[in-house]
């Protein structure tokens, strides 16, 4: 469950290409001086693209989609509601934000949007579906529906009924960035409902923790039970990178250190030999 940015973004994120870069954590000439983490690979999409901030009134924008093949039952439709209002209600929950600092809802067209699956040309589905509400791209639906609705936040979300790896994704789209995430549906509730919140926490910036093994064995050990990794839980570092906390916790910190060698090289490379993995 991976989330994806496109070179063109990555550079516009970063200010220059980390591909080759170890990302650095020096402590400078001041030996209690706090520790540089800002090109620290966790943290170089804290605060940017379309979603900014976990904080406000956020509304989960869902769409449903699918092929002939794959067409969607009432009883699924039922479903995926009750996951939309448990993963919004879970992500209040953990944020310990009081209503007036973070609001969590949901909405979704229960009418199915039908597409001509194209391997995996996820842009296509994406451009067919808010073709259909009169948008070029999702930044600008995004735009729009927050304008429209009063909302700070609205991620989107497309739910397809098949099954695949479920990911988010980060690309330009003209002078802005759209980002959406991909939900694969199984009957496994539970395992809808993590897999959503983690998908919706990649919009934020949060990242994954299972690979490569560096940062994985470092999350283990540190964040054993992040929704990152393999858990329900919504780590500190998590926290701090979606913007529920202002200040590094002592394990953020901790996990900031042993992973500061990691590239970003080092993870597309983890990321293309696990392709085929779940989480």
């Amino acid at each position: 469950l991976s989330r994806f940015c496109d070179d063109s973004l990555r550079g516009k994120l970063r200010g220059k290409n980390m591909s080759d870069e170890t990302a650095k954590n020096t402590e400078g000439t001041n030996h209690g001086a706090e520790p540089d983490y800002s090109e620290h690979f966790a943290l170089t999409a804290k605060g940017k693209g379309c979603s900014g901030k976990l904080y406000g009134n956020v509304t989960l924008v869902a769409f449903l989609v699918h092929d002939r093949s794959s067409a969607w039952k009432d009883g699924d439709i039922d479903k995926i509601k009750s996951v939309l209002e448990k993963a919004a209600k879970l992500i209040k929950e953990k944020s310990g934000l009081t209503d007036n600092r973070l609001k969590v809802s949901y909405a979704f067209d229960d009418v199915p949007i039908q597409f001509r699956y194209d391997g995996e040309n996820y842009e296509h589905i994406v451009h067919e579906v808010l073709k259909q509400y009169g948008f070029d791209n999702a930044a600008d639906y995004q735009a729009h529906y927050e304008k429209k609705f009063k909302k700070d936040e609205a991620p989107l979300i497309f739910i397809i009924n098949r099954n695949f790896r479920s990911f988010a994704r980060n690309v330009e789209s003209g002078a802005s960035g759209s980002e959406y995430s991909f939900v694969s549906f199984n009957d496994d509730t539970d395992s809808c409902i993590r897999t959503m919140i983690h998908e919706v926490l990649h919009q934020f910036g949060a990242i994954d923790y299972y690979l490569p093994e560096t940062v994985k064995k470092a999350a283990e050990k540190i964040f054993p039970d992040s929704i990152m990794l393999h858990g329900l839980e919504i780590d500190d570092l998590t926290r701090y990178i979606i913007g529920w906390d202002k200040k590094l916790s002592d394990k953020a910190k901790q996990f900031l250190n042993e992973t500061s060698g990691v590239t970003e090289k080092e993870i597309a490379e983890a990321r293309e030999k696990d392709k085929d993995n779940d989480w």
